[in-house]
């Protein structure tokens, strides 16, 4: 048998992500959020160059000991133009489609190293033989007890909730397997039909409910979920692919307990769900939509 590695060019392969460690520093330093997050992210990058994978990262405003750092690894290091989630992933998609040989764009999050140690090229290997045009990779049960109690809760309550929306709506087969959105990475071909999805920008209308008052597609929506929708909507061959990811446990021990990041999840869901149910409303030309796209 042929393994998948010894047929793909990793070359072709191109990690975009971006960062915002300020303060990361080199030296002694007790294991604060950046710390731990920003040293995940240098671990990424060398991983990634290793393999001989192109990478992208749009940086927001990290120190410069960080940015001189990931330079030296192999990583080609952009400022982030405009500020906000969404943004700073849109200019990893526009800068990583223009590399050269550039076939597949593979977002994640810069502290997900498993997802290139254990993951690629596997992952990727439907859309390079023409058999998908994005994969949205699947944790199994192993990965998901690699996570903090109630974030592995969160995230499978928040996954079903949105594909029962996109079943609902018809934008998904009722028989087909639930989309684990919420885990981030998404991969897809670097074709500019599906490019144009993924850099597509939403905003709500200014006359809004009250209950969207501290939502905002640029936050996370924009750029990994709608792209999704958008490409169920126009027959893209969308691909779940089940992964054996193990999260950081430097991250797992960090965020268990913290108050924080739990109100970030609720945030996360509640603007994800609702922006996400006013998409597939706008695709249907429903006039109660209140998303709006940026022209």
């Amino acid at each position: 048998m042929i393994k998948t590695k010894e047929i793909v060019n990793p070359n072709s392969i191109v990690i975009a992500t971006s960062t915002l460690y300020p303060g990361w520093d080199p030296g002694p330093h007790i294991d604060s959020s950046i710390t731990i997050r920003g040293n995940l992210a240098l671990e990424t990058i060398k991983e990634a160059v290793s393999d001989s994978y192109q990478v992208v990262l749009v940086d927001g405003g990290s120190s410069q000991d960080f940015i001189a750092k990931a330079k030296s690894l192999g990583a080609h290091v952009l400022s982030q133009e405009e500020k906000g989630m969404s943004p700073g992933r849109r200019q990893a998609f526009k800068e990583a489609s223009i590399l050269p040989n550039a076939k597949v764009i593979c977002w994640l999050e810069p502290e997900k190293i498993s997802i290139i140690k254990d993951c690629l090229p596997n992952v990727i290997f439907p859309i390079l033989t023409g058999k998908a045009d994005v994969v949205v990779p699947k944790r199994d049960d192993d990965s998901f007890s690699t996570y903090p109690d109630y974030q592995a809760k969160f995230e499978k309550r928040a996954n079903n909730l949105w594909n029962r929306i996109l079943k609902k709506h018809k934008l998904l087969p009722q028989e087909s397997e639930d989309l684990d959105v919420w885990f981030g990475p998404k991969f897809f071909r670097n074709d500019p039909k599906i490019l144009s999805l993924f850099l597509a920008r939403y905003h709500l209308a200014e006359s809004k409910p009250e209950f969207y008052k501290n939502i905002n597609p640029e936050d996370w929506a924009n750029s990994t979920f709608l792209p999704i929708v958008a490409a169920l909507k126009e027959g893209c061959r969308v691909k779940s692919i089940t992964v054996s990811y193990k999260h950081p446990q430097e991250q797992t021990k960090l965020e268990q307990n913290s108050i924080f990041f739990r109100k970030k999840r609720f945030l996360q869901f509640k603007s994800i769900i609702s922006i996400t149910a006013e998409f597939v409303k706008s695709l249907e030309n429903n006039p109660k939509t209140i998303i709006r796209r940026a022209l």
